[in-house]
């Protein structure tokens, strides 16, 4: 019997509760421009907002388990396969925006009105409540290593959220940037602009000074390396032997001798 009655106030309570919200629901401005919101945006938002992807990192050995963490291991996988992750990383970009824009329009119909009533506070928490959350996409990630007898299994999972996602797309396509500028720099060198160099510097290396006489072959450098931003130009131009520029590399200090 104390079970019964328990059981009713539990349902009287849940009922009372719902016919509570449907009747603010129904009559407060704010939540039906609140629900016209939900409905448009919805309509705009991909299929990725609340999605999780599910990806699987298999290391060959131990030593590269327990090296690369799980954040690391993604970012090198999303690197290479950046056809399929920077569509993804296209559209929730999109998903961003859109959602952005609805903040803002939720935002003016919250505080369209300064009423501090108890109607109003009980009308603002509900819209609070009702407000669709932010991008939901996620990658659970598991990185795993199996010994070659099977004996032994090593896994472990993580979350990588949206926003650690569009992180490591923006900084793939920054590096894609650069070696895409890089190559358009060197597609530049001719030999035109080569024996400019080459006249210029007196067919010897402004390192060590030695030329052809001296059995060194010279090459024309970029002071600045391309993949630093440095630019096919005269300026940035000199001649150097063979083994002088093979010890500079890329390496690139301002303000220093390089």
């Amino acid at each position: 019997m104390i079970l019964l009655i328990s059981t009713l106030i539990i349902i009287s309570t849940i009922s009372g509760c719902i016919g509570f919200r449907c009747y603010f629901f129904r009559r407060s401005k704010k939540l039906i421009a609140l629900v016209q919101e939900n409905r448009e945006v919805s309509k705009r938002l991909s299929r990725n907002y609340y999605r999780t992807f599910y990806i699987r990192l298999n290391y060959k050995s131990l030593q590269q388990y327990e090296d690369h963490s799980i954040e690391h291991g993604f970012s090198l996988y999303v690197a290479e396969h950046p056809g399929d992750f920077l569509h993804i990383y296209d559209i929730m970009r999109q998903d961003t925006e859109i959602y952005k824009a609805y903040q803002e329009k939720t935002k003016k119909i919250l505080l369209a009105s300064n009423d501090r009533t108890l109607r109003s506070r009980i009308e603002d928490y509900y819209f609070r409540k009702s407000t669709i959350p932010g991008v939901q996409t996620r990658f659970m990630v598991t990185k795993s290593y199996t010994t070659r007898k099977k004996r032994r299994h090593y896994e472990s999972t993580a979350i990588i959220s949206a926003d650690q996602f569009m992180d490591i797309c923006c900084q793939l396509l920054a590096k894609i940037k650069r070696r895409s500028e890089a190559e358009r720099e060197r597609s530049r060198m001719n030999a035109s602009l080569r024996y400019q160099v080459l006249k210029r510097d007196g067919l010897h290396c402004v390192i060590c000074g030695r030329g052809k006489e001296d059995g060194v072959v010279l090459q024309v450098d970029h002071i600045k390396p391309v993949s630093k931003g440095g630019k096919t130009e005269l300026s940035n131009l000199r001649t150097l032997c063979s083994l002088c520029n093979y010890g500079k590399g890329d390496s690139y200090v301002p303000g220093e001798f390089n």
